[in-house]
């Protein structure tokens, strides 16, 4: 990446609101700054490495999320990984591989509460209302205290739904995220990756209204313990980012090949 473009991706990984807000409130999000490893090694999966270590180091970051405290996020990177290989065939066995290593990695965390609590879990709250209060959590600032919002099940405040990267942000995440691999005859990079529609798409939707309610409420060992779906909408957020960084970059070498032509 050039240096505009990893100065774009710096400073929306590092200062987004969804970061700021958790770590404001006190919860232990200090996990999330290993998802730029995860988002990596995710990419050089796609890209076709096939080796056993892949998988392993894939494992070994979820494992430090667990252990800094980071369960959410490390079960986000699970379902991604689970979700990757149900879509795609070729994926499954590097994929299954990283479950299993996982589990491994993490099983004296994972035992002692799944003993201790069998059979318990959250009472299931609430994601995004609407697109509408998404679009808010995206372009305007509020603070902690100033409401809480939420559904039937309950309210929660808005540092659950914080996700800020301004105006100027959206329109990158929209313009380069999204719009990049539909536009007429768009970069050839646009088209890579394109593994991760659904799985993205699926954890999007999570995080929307009361959809992850029906899964809450089953006897699932760790998918039953996410009552606040919101949170979901990190890891499409921070694998949308990286995918627009890699697609801003040919046009920024568009940019200093034209400047640079007499």
């Amino acid at each position: 990446l050039s240096p505009a473009a990893f100065t774009t991706l710096f400073l929306i990984f590092n200062f987004n609101g969804h970061i700021t807000a958790h770590l404001g409130v006190g919860h232990p999000w200090q996990g999330y700054f290993l998802l730029s490893f995860f988002a990596l090694f995710i990419l050089e999966l796609l890209e076709g490495r096939r080796d056993v270590v892949l998988p392993i180091k894939l494992a070994f970051v979820l494992a430090l999320m667990h252990l800094q405290g980071c369960f959410h996020i490390m079960l986000y990177g699970l379902l991604l990984v689970a979700l990757l290989a149900a879509f795609n065939r070729a994926l499954w066995k590097p994929c299954l591989l990283t479950l299993l290593f996982t589990a491994v990695l993490g099983a004296f965390r994972f035992l002692p509460p799944a003993v201790e609590y069998a059979g318990g879990g959250y009472s299931f709250i609430s994601g995004y209302r609407s697109l509408w209060d998404l679009f808010e959590a995206l372009v305007c600032i509020k603070e902690a205290g100033e409401f809480k919002i939420g559904g039937i099940f309950g309210r929660q405040g808005w540092w659950e739904y914080d996700l800020y990267v301004g105006v100027i942000g959206l329109g990158f995440l929209f313009w380069f995220g999204l719009a990049a691999p539909w536009r007429k005859a768009p970069e050839p990079t646009a088209r890579r990756y394109r593994e991760l529609d659904y799985p993205l798409l699926i954890l999007f939707i999570a995080s929307l209204s009361y959809f992850w309610a029906f899964v809450a409420r089953l006897p699932l060992p760790l998918l039953n313990s996410e009552r606040c779906s919101s949170r979901f909408i990190i890891m499409p957020f921070v694998i949308l980012l990286v995918l627009a960084v890699l697609r801003l970059q040919p046009s920024l070498d568009r940019l200093t090949r034209f400047r640079h032509t007499p």
